[in-house]
């Protein structure tokens, strides 16, 4: 009896799982046992994340390693945190972390590299799933770095002693960030 092999091509499958079972007959009818070869699963979809500022959740702050919260996660994907310096940067600015998505969680936090200098920061994130299906550029979410406090010019207005029973304070170098 001589040996060979073959190669078989399913049918177009359907997105999803798809169990598949073989069996083989010789020319005279004779047929194997039907046995289970595997599962295969068809994955087209993309990974939809959405991108949030977790801690802190406002923005400006002053925090130099802002956290950033990547949801709707299905635990499979890994991560690419960029960091862009203007609102139509893409997913080809400087890498400020990767991760990969924790299977039991539907969202992930990443921790930024440190910032720096204040200013305005911009993040966006790709997720590429076990298919190597791409999300694309997602973002930015922005994030305003203040770490610098108010330096205001206080001054008591009018003269002292007085008569009135309430005082009036000026107060000048504001900062409308602060």
């Amino acid at each position: 009896s001589a040996s060979s092999s073959a190669t078989i091509t399913t049918k177009v499958l359907d997105e999803g799982p798809h169990d598949l079972y073989g069996q083989m007959s010789d020319q005279v009818g004779n047929r194997s046992v039907c046995e289970f070869i595997g599962t295969y699963t068809v994955d087209t979809s993309a990974p939809t994340p959405t991108l949030a500022l977790f801690n802190p959740s406002q923005s400006p702050a002053s925090s130099d390693t802002p956290i950033v919260q990547v949801g709707n996660l299905s635990g499979t994907e890994t991560l690419t945190l960029y960091k862009g310096s203007g609102a139509n940067d893409d997913c080809s600015a400087d890498i400020t972390s990767s991760s990969t998505a924790a299977s039991d969680n539907s969202y992930l936090d990443i921790t930024t590299t440190s910032l720096g200098s204040d200013g305005k920061y911009y993040f966006y994130v790709e997720a590429i799933d076990n298919a190597n299906n791409s999300s694309g550029c997602i973002g930015p979410i922005v994030y305003v770095k203040n770490s610098t406090p108010p330096d205001p010019v206080v001054a008591l207005v009018g003269s002292t002693p007085s008569q009135s029973t309430t005082a009036t304070i000026q107060i000048n170098n504001l900062d409308t960030d602060d």
